[in-house]
């Protein structure tokens, strides 16, 4: 007869990789997440793989000064209308508790992730890394699918049809 101590756990293989996928998927769901691994990337492929940069030295900071101005401009504005909503400014935050469509949300339904966009751009115009720069679509593309789109699906449970109506209206980016 067999112990019960002395039976072997059999290692259930597609558990593990179902559990790895939600571990992924929910940190993926935060928003510094795909930022920050975006940045890492193109900081290890410039240094793996130099491209060289896209401006001359001086070009380059002015570009990226005005990028970083437009975006403190436009996350200015949000907070602004946030605050005046009593609403929160984490993007950590998704419950939120109205709807806001004034102001930059006229024009687009996430200008926090479209600042923090113009501002990745700013850093690698900064660093003169076009590795930056190529992987921007790339990270749109993550942002979009495993960020943005599971709070709009949340949203459209919240708001229902008024929230069909602003998104039908409103570009997710512009």
């Amino acid at each position: 007869m067999s112990d019960p101590k002395e039976k072997k756990q059999t290692v259930d293989k597609e558990k593990i990789k179902q559990t790895s996928k939600e571990v992924v998927a929910y940190y993926l769901k935060e928003p510094y997440v795909p930022f920050g691994l975006f940045i890492l990337l193109s900081i290890a492929l410039n240094a793996i793989i130099p491209l060289g940069g896209l401006f001359p030295g001086f070009v380059q900071l002015y570009v990226g000064l005005a990028f970083l101005v437009l975006a403190m401009a436009i996350m200015k504005w949000a907070f602004k209308h946030m605050r005046l909503n009593g609403e929160t400014w984490s993007p950590l935050h998704i419950e939120s508790r109205v709807l806001i469509v004034f102001g930059p949300y006229h024009y687009t339904r996430n200008p926090m992730f479209l600042s923090m966009t113009i501002i990745y751009i700013a850093l690698f115009l900064f660093l003169n890394n076009l590795w930056g720069l190529i992987l921007l679509f790339p990270m749109i593309m993550v942002l979009s699918k495993y960020v943005i789109a599971p709070r709009e699906e949340l949203f459209r449970e919240m708001y229902g049809e008024v929230y069909e109506d602003y998104h039908n209206k409103t570009g997710r980016w512009l």
